[in-house]
């Protein structure tokens, strides 16, 4: 998007409905007509607020002539993905991170961690083939650590302490990879996806499948993360089902606009200041 309005008012509305009790969600709270369904009702009228605003983007892109790429389309689905495995760690400390649910099973710590590696080593193969293609020099060579450590920006014995340190600061790295993984590939044309990508595998699959291995890997592990949240005795409460629900939408328009994020810009400025007024009177009502 243009600028991080939107994504701040649903990630604040979220973090209040996050932790709210069912109880509290039941809370009295008028929006127009609708005065029976309590505060929780705050989230979905945001989410409908979103969504409205994606169709429009969507249809504003197909009228201006720049409907998205495949590249675009596949990273939207990657969007989708990586808030959703932000909305299952939401309000997680760095203690909870460290419990595992079983004997020789995965803490959340550890799941994080592994998404995080992956991301990145997919972003830097798919930026190494990419620009051999680009530069004429593909041979279907596979990746030296110098190409890991070109892209990433740092060494490989940086990147490790970052993995093995504190679960906020490789949060914060994957939200700089993530960041850099939707600028620097959403220029790959459509001719670009069915160009050969060599990995670590024997078979050389194509750009186009590359690119979905980024979502497919993290859906795989946030059932991991589900799976282990509730084995350590945290199963989903309204309210997380609430904020869950909130960046699945978040997700879904920062999506449509990947390669054009000033479509509809009015609109989403204007519909991230509803989302604030909404945190607000959510955070009145929830904290009375």
């Amino acid at each position: 998007m243009h600028d991080r309005q939107v994504a701040d008012s649903i990630e604040q509305l979220s973090a209040l409905l996050h932790t709210a009790s069912d109880e509290a969600l039941g809370r009295s709270w008028e929006w127009g007509d609708y005065t029976d369904e309590g505060v929780r009702f705050a989230g979905f009228v945001a989410y409908g607020h979103v969504r409205e605003i994606t169709a429009l983007a969507a249809a504003e892109r197909v009228q201006a002539g720049v409907a998205p790429t495949i590249a675009q389309r596949i990273l939207a689905q990657y969007q989708l993905a990586y808030r959703d495995m932000q909305a299952l760690m939401l309000g997680i400390n760095a203690q909870t991170a460290e419990l595992a649910p079983a004997e020789g099973e995965w803490p959340l710590r550890q799941v994080v961690q592994h998404m995080v590696d992956a991301d990145t080593g997919f972003y830097a193969m798919m930026r190494t083939n990419i620009d051999r293609h680009r530069a004429g020099t593909w041979n279907g060579e596979g990746l030296a650590d110098a190409d890991y450590e070109r892209y990433m920006g740092i060494p490989e014995t940086a990147f490790m302490e970052i993995m093995n340190g504190p679960l906020v600061g490789i949060q914060t790295y994957h939200a700089d990879i993530h960041d850099r993984i939707l600028a620097e590939l959403s220029d790959i044309s459509d001719a670009e996806t069915e160009l050969p990508a060599k990995y670590w595998e024997s078979v050389v699959y194509p750009v186009r499948f590359r690119l979905q291995r980024f979502e497919a890997h993290l859906r795989q592990h946030s059932i991991q993360l589900e799976k282990t949240l509730a084995g350590i005795g945290r199963p989903p409460s309204e309210g997380q089902r609430l904020a869950r629900l909130l960046y699945a939408g978040l997700a879904e328009l920062e999506g449509s606009l990947i390669g054009a994020p000033e479509t509809a810009l009015a609109a989403q400025q204007e519909m991230a200041e509803a989302i604030a007024e909404l945190a607000e009177e959510a955070e009145r009502v929830l904290n009375a």
